[in-house]
């Protein structure tokens, strides 16, 4: 009779050592999800999206890299003459470094012509 307890308490205790198991098992597939690359780099998107201060000055710096860029290619053209490359670079830094302090100023014009284009 005490073996038939004692055989009934092991399978009782296999039953719930199996559904630990499970439960830990699916806590760990868990953890490893949130730790797969693309999550790590989508989380910290949504974070930095969610930053103003970041946003605003990703803001600045791409407006003040793709004016610089654009007024060098508008300058320089296609053409490889060394002095022509020069000049756009240095106009290229100029326009650069104007953006970047008249950023406000920049924000609110632009602002104005897409509201103006782009009504609501």
């Amino acid at each position: 009779m005490e073996n038939t307890t004692e055989i009934d308490e092991l399978r009782d205790r296999i039953i719930q050592l199996q559904v630990q198991r499970d439960v830990e098992y699916a806590l760990m597939m868990e953890e490893f999800e949130s730790l797969n690359p693309r999550n790590i780099i989508s989380q910290k998107l949504r974070e930095l999206a969610s930053n103003t201060e970041v946003s605003n000055a990703l803001i600045i710096s791409g407006s003040a890299i793709l004016a610089s860029f654009l007024s060098s290619k508008i300058i320089v053209g296609k053409g490889f003459h060394p002095l022509k490359q020069v000049l756009g670079l240095a106009f290229q830094m100029g326009v650069a470094a104007v953006v970047a302090k008249n950023t406000s100023t920049i924000k609110s014009t632009g602002k104005l012509i897409i509201n103006r284009f782009l009504p609501k």
